[in-house]
This record gives structure tokens, C-alpha cells and sequence, in this order.
């Protein structure tokens, strides 16, 4: 790889990486869960996070030059390392279908509900297509501009919102037992920090001032970490904790309330572009990661195997998601255990390098 990126470039995305699939995803396993105690389990998850981080700059540290896949070869040797970057590939493609399916629904069921599902998600995987055809450089070149305008749509969200909260509406405060709150905090630990792990695909050494790179993250990781928290506090507190769990997309219901410079109507389509946009970024990077991995040459865009992986994550996503009711029970009881399988993976990656640390000192 001799394209490089810098760290803030890198960081933004990992930033989108975390916050963005609260929509329809983290927000409604954890309130089914936790329910008006959910803002609690935030808490728990931006602490679990901290661990996830710094699991990941471990691993990342000692990535320098290669991507990760190439890297488990080299740990596990030619068998077991495809075997194992497989599983991986597996796990951000149905990620990927994931996230894909419920960006499209998304803009089906609140923007264009005279057109068919497909239509979206074949117009969104183009668009994937002709992002990554120009390469990891310029795609991080996007997230930063991406993150810029949803770091705006947000604080514009956050001040035109905060009129219409009620603290009361958190109340009673623990009216769920802890383990509740504890499972909600790691559910939206596993869905909306693992899916980190695809930036290790960079590495360390395409990164310009790499020096900066564990302070950047560490920032960004608090930023994304907070407008999740901020963002589920202030929904239960603008529409209550029964409306919250009438809708898949509450954030965006709680969005009508906002009134936006007084003369925008229907302000809420505007605002809500922040997660249209973070679905891009975080879509395109796990194809890119897969389509990194079955690699034909060096430097180049894997445009064929992008395709391939495309039409595949289409195909896959209108066979397994059937309807809204079957997607939510995957997000709450199924999702959180499929992410779960890379925190597993990458502890073991983790381990292996600790022990070939010490027995080969640097």
C-alpha cells in the first residue's frame, strides 16, 4: 500500500463507525431492553468501549505495514489464517447486509414509500461501488467531509431539540433491575463499537503522522461515544419512554419536534441526513475490508470483487430480511452474538501477539 491517509482522517471515520448505527439498531435493542433506564446503559458501554479501544491500538501497534489479514497469516500460518480472516470476511459482510437493510428501509418507510426496497439498495450500493473504485485515500478524504456536515446536522439537532425535552419523562430513575441495564450496555457495546476492528485493514504505517494516531482516536472515541449517549437520553426525554418504543426510528420521530430556524418545514428530513451519510462511510469501509482481503494485486481497487461482494450483500439482503418484525428480533436476540464472534477473534489476535512479543523481544 503506498497511498497514505492522516490520523484525523482515520479517526473521523472510526468516530461514524460508532455513532451512526445507533439509528434503528443500538436505540431500539437497548430501550427494548433497558427501557426508560437506557441512557444508563450508555454509561456501561462508553466504559466497556474504553476496553474495545484499547484492545484495538494493541493490535493495531504491532500491524504496522500490513493489513490485518495479512498479518494473521503471518501469526497463524497460510490454513488456519485464511480460515480465520474468512470467519472475519463472513462477519462484515453480514454487517454490512445488515446495515444495508435498514439504511434502505429507513429511507423507504420516512422518505420515498412509493418505491421499492430494492431500487434504494441497488442506488446505495452504487454509489459504494464508484466510492471505493477511487480508493481508500479519497474514501477517507469523503468520511472527513461526511463527518464535518453530520457533526453540524447533530449540533444543529441537539439545539433546536433541547426546548422540547422533559427531564421527567426519564423517571423513575432504575426502574429496571441492573442486569438489564448491564445486557442493554453490552448489546450496544457489541453492535456499535466491534465493528471497529475493520479499520485495522490500514495500516499503521499508511497512516502520515502516525505518532498522533492513539490521542486522535481516543478523542474522536469520547465525541462518538457522547452523541450516543446525548442522543438516546434526549429521545426518551423528548417523546417518552412508551412512544420511544413504538417506533424503529425514534430519533428520527423526535427530530418533528424540532422547528428548524422557524420557517423549514419538515426539518427533520434535513437533520436526519447525518445517518444517511455515516451508512455510506461505514458500508463502503467493510466491503473495502472483504474485497482488501481476496486481494488480486497490490495498490489497486478490487473493482471486480467489489461488484461481486455488492450483488452478493443485495441478493443476501431481500433473502434473509423478509419484513421489519423478523429484522428487529435479529437486532435484539441475534446481531449482538454474530458481533460478538469478533471481539473473540481479535482477543485471541491479541493474545497471539502478547505471547510472540515475548518470546521474540523487539
Amino acid at each position: 500500500m503506498k497511498w497514505k491517509i492522516n490520523s484525523l482522517q482515520y479517526s473521523t471515520i472510526l468516530a461514524l463507525l460508532i455513532y451512526i448505527p445507533i439509528l434503528g439498531i443500538g436505540t431500539h435493542s437497548i430501550i427494548n431492553i433497558a427501557k426508560n433506564d437506557a441512557y444508563l446503559s450508555t454509561i456501561i458501554t462508553a466504559i466497556l468501549g474504553i476496553i474495545i479501544i484499547l484492545l484495538f491500538n494493541y493490535i493495531h501497534s504491532y500491524n504496522k505495514d500490513k493489513p490485518i489479514s495479512t498479518t494473521i497469516i503471518n501469526l497463524y500460518g497460510k490454513v488456519l489464517g485464511n480460515v480465520i480472516n474468512t470467519i472475519i470476511c463472513i462477519i462484515f459482510l453480514i454487517i454490512s447486509i445488515t446495515y444495508l437493510y435498514n439504511l434502505s428501509n429507513f429511507i423507504t418507510s420516512q422518505f420515498l414509500n412509493q418505491t421499492p426496497t430494492i431500487i434504494i439498495v441497488i442506488s446505495i450500493t452504487i454509489l459504494i461501488a464508484y466510492n471505493l473504485s477511487k480508493g481508500f485515500q479519497n474514501m477517507s478524504r469523503v468520511s472527513l467531509i461526511l463527518f464535518t456536515i453530520t457533526l453540524i446536522l447533530y449540533i444543529l439537532t441537539f439545539i433546536f431539540l433541547m426546548p422540547h425535552t422533559d427531564i421527567n419523562k426519564l423517571k423513575p430513575l432504575l426502574s429496571n433491575n441492573i442486569t438489564s441495564i448491564t445486557k442493554a450496555g453490552i448489546h450496544l457495546t457489541f453492535t456499535n463499537i466491534l465493528p471497529i476492528f475493520a479499520l485495522l485493514c490500514i495500516p499503521k504505517n499508511n497512516i502520515k503522522d502516525n505518532q498522533k494516531l492513539n490521542k486522535y482516536i481516543i478523542i474522536f472515541y469520547i465525541i462518538a461515544i457522547s452523541l450516543c449517549i446525548i442522543l438516546i437520553t434526549a429521545t426518551i426525554s423528548t417523546l417518552g419512554i412508551y412512544i420511544t418504543r413504538m417506533y424503529q426510528y425514534p430519533e428520527y420521530i423526535a427530530l418533528k419536534e424540532v422547528n428548524l430556524l422557524g420557517f423549514i418545514e419538515r426539518s427533520e428530513n434535513i437533520l436526519s441526513i447525518q445517518w444517511i451519510l455515516g451508512y455510506f462511510v461505514s458500508i463502503s469501509l467493510f466491503i473495502y475490508y472483504i474485497s482488501s482481503t481476496i486481494k488480486i494485486k497490490e495498490d489497486t481497487p478490487n473493482n471486480i470483487i467489489t461488484i461481486i461482494i455488492l450483488i452478493i450483500a443485495i441478493y443476501l439482503t431481500r433473502k434473509i430480511f423478509k419484513n421489519n418484525t423478523m429484522f428487529n428480533y435479529y437486532i435484539t436476540n441475534i446481531f449482538p452474538y454474530i458481533t460478538m464472534i469478533l471481539l473473540l477473534v481479535f482477543v485471541l489476535i491479541a493474545i497471539t501477539i502478547f505471547i510472540k512479543k515475548r518470546k521474540i523481544p523487539n
